[in-house]
Formats: structure tokens, C-alpha cells, sequence
């Protein structure tokens, strides 16, 4: 359970004003934060879940909180704006994470995606240390024709090859989640956190060394919702087949784009709509490598 308080603050506004811990409808108590142009704060009561939101241009940044995650009743803070109005984090720190990742040729960060999320015990102690039950985060990212490809991305960058990333404050390095989950559907992806810190979106480069890590996206695919299916990962000059559960061969292509993915759009090599049913695909190259799989077509 949680309540949320939206506040605006004048510069010389040095306080908010909550209810008291434990009690959301009792006499006022008076806590100091720092001053923000606008920020939401949610109450959390230790012995309940909760879902805590902040929505920003119409997409929705969304916090799931286990009961009992924290021993005692806390509030959380989420700053969409971590580098121009810091709460906790030295924007030094941030700025030496993203040089050191402007050297990593392999991934990119997505622009307008980083985020700080605090929590704070009711006397206005920052929480630092790990909670007892992992949180999980969801992050919204932009495919307004949910073509599989993240908007305004130069090179183009799959949505299937988000990942979010934690600020890793001690070495001032992005630290990549492996929890991280896609939602091809809601445009968004969400990750499984132990502790509160800056967070930011970021997806892969360029075709993959290796096919090991291929993977097909999303599956069942349903092209009235999403155009493509995406074969994501994979290398340079792979050859994908994709064929009937009969063995007749539907599509192939061969990916030398350079990418590093393929889209299907669920059409046969006559440019004709396949028929809903489950197809069998294998993805080969020229170092002797395959990666095969089933995709269930449901039109």
C-alpha cells in the first residue's frame, strides 16, 4: 500500500508536509527534502506490497514493492532529472559512467531514459543498504509504430536488446541487470532490483560474434499487433530459414546489414501472408554455426 503526494515548490520552499508514519490520515508531520520543480513521493507501509508510478509524457514509470521489503514504513522519491536537479547521486559520477561507455563500441544508451529512484526512512534518512526482497522496476522506452526498433536510434537499436542498467556508484560504471525482461507489446522492460541508485536503458550494437545468444522476439507473434518478428543477436551474414512444420521452406534471407537482427514480417518468399501455426526456424553462418527454434504465428 502506498499514497502518493504531488508537490510544487516555490525555490524557497524547504519543506513537504506528510502524514504521519503508520497512520496516512492523521495530524501532519513535517519532513526535509531537497527542492525539486516537481516531484511525486510515495508513503510505503512496510506490511503491505505496493505499486508506486510516476508518468512522464504519457508513459509510466512504475516501481513493485513487496511487503516487507523494508522492516519499517518508508517513502520513495523517483527524478526523472538526476543530472540537471541531483537529490543523492554527484552528476560526476554519472558523467564518468557514460564516458567510460562511450568507449564500449558494443552497446549504446538510449537518450531520456535515465532515472534516480530513493528511498528514505520517515525521519529523512536515506535507505543505502539492500532490501530484504528484491523490487521490480519498469521502465518505459519509445516504438511509436512498434516496428520493433527504439525511436530516433542512429544506428537502429532493437528493443529486444534492452537492457536496463544500474549505476554501480563505488566504480562509476553502468552495471548491465540480467533480470531485465521486454515487453515488446507495452513498450516497456522491466528488471528485478536490490537497492535504489540511477538507472538508465541501453541496448547492443552491430551484429553478435556468436550465434549462442540468438533469440527470437516477440514469440508467439501476433502481426496484428506488432509488424515484425525479430531474430535478434545474431551475426553478420547469418542465413535464417524459416519453415512449416512439414519441412516446405516459407522465407529466407540472409542478415549482411550489419545490424546484428532480422525482422519477418510474416511473410513467405512470395510475399504472401503465412497461415497461423507454429513454423520452425534456423539461423546458420558461414562459421559452421546453427540456432534453431519454433515461432507460433497467430494472426
Amino acid at each position: 500500500m502506498s499514497k502518493k503526494y504531488i508537490a510544487m515548490f516555490a525555490l524557497i520552499a524547504p519543506v513537504i508536509i506528510f502524514p504521519a508514519a503508520g497512520n496516512l490520515t492523521a495530524a501532519n508531520v513535517t519532513y526535509t527534502v531537497r527542492v525539486l520543480p516537481a516531484v511525486s513521493f510515495d508513503i510505503v507501509l512496510a506490511s503491505a506490497a505496493a505499486t508506486i508510478t510516476k508518468n512522464i509524457a504519457g508513459k509510466t514509470i512504475q516501481l513493485d514493492v513487496p511487503a516487507y521489503a523494508w522492516t519499517e514504513n518508508f517513502y520513495v522519491i523517483i527524478n526523472t532529472s538526476p543530472i540537471q536537479s541531483p537529490m543523492e547521486i554527484d552528476p560526476q559520477i554519472i558523467f564518468t559512467a557514460c564516458g567510460k561507455d562511450d568507449l564500449n563500441q558494443e552497446k549504446d544508451r538510449i537518450q531520456n531514459t535515465i532515472v534516480e529512484v530513493n528511498a528514505y526512512r520517515l525521519n529523512g534518512q536515506r535507505i543505502t543498504g539492500d532490501f530484504n526482497k528484491q523490487i521490480k522496476l519498469t521502465l518505459p522506452y519509445d516504438d511509436i509504430n512498434n516496428n520493433g526498433i527504439i525511436d530516433d536510434t542512429n544506428p537502429p537499436l532493437a528493443e529486444g536488446n534492452l537492457k536496463i542498467c544500474l549505476l554501480n556508484e563505488s566504480n562509476s560504471e553502468w552495471q548491465e541487470l540480467g533480470s531485465s525482461i521486454v515487453d515488446a507489446e507495452a513498450n516497456h522492460i522491466s528488471a528485478d532490483i536490490s537497492h535504489f541508485s540511477v538507472y538508465i536503458l541501453m541496448s547492443s550494437i552491430g551484429y553478435s560474434s556468436s550465434l549462442s545468444n540468438a533469440y527470437v522476439w516477440p514469440n508467439p507473434f501476433y502481426p496484428s499487433k506488432k509488424p515484425y518478428i525479430t531474430f535478434s543477436n545474431i551475426t553478420n551474414f547469418a542465413r535464417i530459414r524459416i519453415y512449416t512444420i512439414t519441412g516446405e521452406l516459407v522465407k529466407e534471407a540472409v542478415e549482411n546489414s550489419g545490424v546484428g537482427y532480422f525482422q519477418w514480417d510474416g511473410k513467405n518468399n512470395a510475399n504472401k501472408k503465412t497461415a497461423s501455426g507454429v513454423y520452425f526456424y534456423i539461423i546458420s553462418n558461414n562459421t559452421g554455426e546453427n540456432k534453431k527454434g519454433k515461432i507460433a504465428v497467430i494472426r
